[in-house]
């Protein structure tokens, strides 16, 4: 939904439940470089994982 920040996070629309969520960590460093090189607005199907203690972070398990 929108590009990686300077802080490694991305804010994505999952858009099965309408809702956004923030992902703060990334199974490897292949599916982050992935993540940062993508325009914002792209879609790409992705799976995750709530990280506890994080707010309302999100850890990218894999990427289909």
């Amino acid at each position: 939904w929108r590009s990686m920040t300077r802080h490694g996070t991305v804010t994505v629309f999952v858009e099965a439940e309408h809702t956004c969520r923030h992902l703060v960590d990334f199974a490897s460093e292949e599916a982050e470089a992935l993540l940062d090189g993508l325009p914002t607005g792209a879609t790409l199907p992705i799976e995750m994982e709530r990280v506890a203690g994080r707010g309302d972070g999100w850890r990218v398990t894999g990427i289909p």
